[in-house]
């Protein structure tokens, strides 16, 4: 942690642009993972339906018990 204070610049100025610099980083990681997030929910809801559509409703419930209390 020492090590990567002395290599942050002394000038204010130069601490001010990485700062802005690492939250755009970070805004853009988050809306790249929300993304992703979206995705798959879609793929998940596109699965359930193609899975209802080819076995039935009786699917639902062995998916239900799959994905456990994580999902």
């Amino acid at each position: 942690m020492l090590e990567a204070a002395h290599s942050l610049p002394d000038d204010i100025a130069a601490l001010k642009a990485m700062v802005l610099a690492s939250r755009a980083e970070l805004a853009a990681r988050d809306a790249e993972l929300r993304n992703r997030d979206l995705l798959i929910e879609k793929l998940k809801h596109q699965l359930a339906g193609l899975r209802r559509q080819r076995f039935g409703t009786a699917s639902e419930t062995l998916d239900q018990l799959e994905l456990g209390p994580e999902d």
